[in-house]
């Protein structure tokens, strides 16, 4: 919380008030001040370009290895055993299960 109260310049109260444990919008985010613009990857590429001082269209150079990418793909066509791959952290990622427990 103390990085918003300082990065976003609000009220410790109000960003206790925001922190309960929603997930908010975009646009409900942005309303309550905790992002600054709605957009999709390419307008913040620009607008870190932007900031960074880049003159023209910044070059971006993205990880040949997708480990997210390869997941999501081996979800819809894949067999079992390259989810197991996966699973086994070969892409960097480690799959968890979240149990759910009402106390």
């Amino acid at each position: 919380m103390q990085a918003i109260v300082l990065g976003r310049k609000m009220d410790r109260g109000r960003v206790s008030a925001l922190a309960d444990g929603r997930i908010y919008s975009g646009a409900q985010a942005k309303s309550n001040g905790l992002v600054d613009e709605l957009g999709n990857l390419e307008a913040a590429v620009a607008k870190a370009g932007e900031m960074a001082g880049i003159r023209g269209k910044p070059h971006v150079f993205y990880d040949e290895e997708q480990p997210w990418g390869r997941f999501l793909s081996s979800l819809s066509q894949s067999s079992n055993k390259d989810l197991l791959g996966l699973a086994g952290g070969r892409s960097g990622m480690r799959l968890a299960y979240l149990l759910e427990y009402d106390w």
